[in-house]
């Protein structure tokens, strides 16, 4: 398994992240990886910044460039770093062409290669200025990344959402910020979840993803846990859109979403075969985010967190 962190913000973004990154433990010479040189944030580094999003949409098809054109600026560019590096990614795993990569959509909308042969599971989530790309090779992949939000009530939250369990867990926090960080770690194992069965996230907030001995600030959770109604596979056809789901990221379905504070909605999803039990591990990202990838089926399985450098 293989998780690739993107960096999708301005210059100034990019440095704040990478900055962050040895604090996050993610590997050696991130900010490098990163593609971020001292005065990145001058006239030429920010015309190499706009030169480099302009070669990214080159490699889009016709339903994402529509769906970034909808966009605001700030999400154009998020968008377009975003699926482009996708593409990328995708391209070099299959040997093949980052432009002509095509997709199609299970029942709930997520994406999947549109040639099931090449055996390769992709998915993307992003938040604020992060994306994460998760492959995997045979197994079902969901990822899902949340950023922090001050303005969330976690409490409400957990009461609306999770089983009494993790309402007890997220409100015995002692201050706001731990219940916070708490709901969003919480949140986003259960996204991550959903979208490796191919469901809807409203069927898989009750599932329950909470360990006795989370706590901030140790090593990152691994846990097995289900089950979550697989969906049925998805149409091969080779629809167009990318790999985040006909909606991308204007769609409900985490705390953030615009349709109002955690509005469960679709989330997608794979091929979503298997037993409905589910291995889910927390990721090391920057601070101000939480992020968890899973599997669908309960075999371990060993996970590689890499910043994005679109010229490895």
């Amino acid at each position: 398994m293989q998780v690739w962190l993107v960096r999708t913000g301005p210059p100034g973004a990019v440095a704040a992240a990478a900055g962050t990154a040895a604090e996050a433990g993610i590997e050696a010479g991130t900010a490098a990886e990163a593609g971020i040189e001292a005065g990145a944030a001058g006239s030429a580094g920010l015309e190499a910044e706009t030169a480099a999003v302009a070669e990214l949409a080159a490699l889009l098809d016709a339903d994402e460039r529509a769906r970034a054109d909808r966009l605001e600026p700030a999400g154009r560019r998020r968008f377009t770093v975003s699926h482009g590096a996708v593409r990328i990614i995708v391209g070099r795993c299959l040997d093949t062409a980052p432009q002509r990569i095509r997709w199609s959509h299970g029942r709930y909308g997520k994406p999947a290669l549109a040639d099931a042969t090449a055996g390769l599971e992709v998915n993307l989530s992003h938040s604020g200025d992060l994306a994460v790309v998760a492959v995997s090779r045979g197994r079902p992949v969901g990822v899902d990344v949340q950023r922090l939000l001050p303005r969330l009530d976690p409490v409400a939250m957990s009461l609306r959402y999770f089983p009494p369990v993790e309402v007890r867990f997220v409100t015995g926090a002692d201050d706001p910020a731990e219940r916070s960080d708490r709901f969003t770690r919480l949140w986003a194992r259960k996204e991550a979840c959903v979208k490796a069965a191919g469901g809807r996230l409203a069927d898989g907030l009750r599932l329950p993803v909470h360990r006795p001995d989370d706590e901030a600030g140790r090593e990152p959770a691994e846990l097995l846990v289900g089950e979550v109604e697989p969906a049925r596979r998805p149409d091969r056809a080779g629809r167009p859109g990318g790999p985040e789901g006909p909606d991308g990221p204007a769609a409900p379905g985490g705390p953030e979403w615009p349709d109002g504070p955690g509005k469960p909605d679709r989330a997608g999803g794979s091929d979503g075969t298997g037993s409905g039990r589910f291995r889910v591990r927390d990721l090391l990202v920057p601070p101000g985010y939480r992020a968890a990838v899973a599997l669908l089926g309960a075999d371990p399985f060993a996970t590689t967190v890499r910043w994005w450098n679109p010229d490895d």
